[in-house]
């Protein structure tokens, strides 16, 4: 500041000064963000140097290596439709086979009984055809010997119709014994099937339960199996998490150690190789603008960056005691 300047300031009040203070520090903040973005390109170039920063999930892996099988049992419903789905076509199977070769069987009967049926109606028929033809005869024996009305005609007649009441008796006897028999036969079979049928839907049945009992048997042990395996991973999962945590702990400890003896070191013999070359290039750029500045505020805007501090590292404090000496040197008039 001029001495005129120091002069002017001699008659205003403190509130004015202050306000005037403040908004010469804002300005500067203001002006202060090419700078940031200076220094912000000088870390970049210097980062780029550097080797990458080991990666925290890299060196000490989140995953233990180890997993958990998911294992979904079937239900009961399930199983049931395993098992039946199992010997169901089978079965179906043999009962068709067994009712066809039955109902052959049965087909076979009745077409006999039909065949008997027709033989019956055919002798019959002929019986009947014999009787008519020998009442004919009879007939015209007797009125040809003058007999048409006498007794012996009517015995002949009579004759005939017993022999052939006789004849017709012997052939229904005859064929009632034969579809007795084709009944009784087709009773049996019929009887047979069932059973059979019965018999196989038993040991379907059987042979389905069975299957439910090893399917379930099966289920349960996996279901047993798959849980204390995976109980165990669990276990071990959580363990590795505990030893994992200790680790990076320990890793991250250390290298706060590391940097700290570092920064110790570099805070007392300073910077060195690229390190020292752009953090200078910092400083300079950092210094002349700030040396830009008024002496009575540049100190104040340094202190109220939130970010030199950052970038100028142990550069900070000297360029801070260099503008503190600055305003210090300014010559006071009043």
């Amino acid at each position: 500041m001029s001495f005129w300047d120091d002069f002017k300031d001699l008659f205003k009040t403190k509130d004015q000064l202050e306000e005037e203070k403040n908004k010469k520090l804002q300005d500067a903040l203001k002006k202060e963000e090419s700078v940031t973005n200076q220094l912000k390109q000088l870390e970049d170039l210097y980062n780029s140097t550097l080797e990458e920063e080991p990666d925290i999930n890299e060196l000490f892996p989140q995953e233990s290596g180890l997993e958990t099988i998911e294992y979904t049992p079937k239900t009961d419903e399930e199983i049931t439709q395993l098992a039946t789905d199992t010997y169901k076509g089978k079965y179906d199977e043999k009962k068709n086979d067994l009712t066809a070769s039955s109902l052959e069987k049965e087909n076979s009967l009745m077409t006999e009984a039909s065949e008997k049926e027709a033989e019956k109606e055919n002798e019959l028929g002929e019986l009947k055809s014999q009787r008519d033809s020998l009442y004919e005869s009879a007939k015209n024996n007797a009125v040809k010997n003058g007999l048409s009305r006498s007794s012996i005609m009517n015995t002949q007649l009579e004759g005939v119709d017993n022999s052939y009441k006789a004849q017709t008796d012997n052939v229904k006897k005859a064929y009632d014994i034969e579809m007795d028999s084709i009944s009784n036969q087709i009773e049996i079979l019929l009887s047979e099937r069932e059973a059979a049928l019965e018999a196989l839907d038993l040991q379907y049945a059987g042979d389905v339960k069975n299957k439910i009992d090893s399917l379930t048997e099966e289920r349960d042990k996996l279901t047993k199996e798959y849980a204390e395996y995976n109980q165990k991973v669990l276990e071990k999962q959580k363990d590795y998490a505990i030893e994992r945590e200790k680790q990076i702990n320990d890793y991250l400890e250390e290298k706060a150690e590391q940097d700290k003896i570092k920064a110790e070191y570099e805070k007392e013999f300073g910077y060195s190789g690229e390190k020292k070359e752009n953090y200078e290039q910092r400083y300079k750029i950092a210094s002349d603008f700030y040396n830009s500045l008024s002496a009575d505020i540049a100190v104040d805007a340094l202190k109220a960056s939130p970010t030199m501090k950052y970038y100028l590292g142990i550069y900070y404090d000297t360029l801070l005691d260099n503008l503190n000496n600055r305003k210090i040197g300014q010559k006071k008039y009043f």
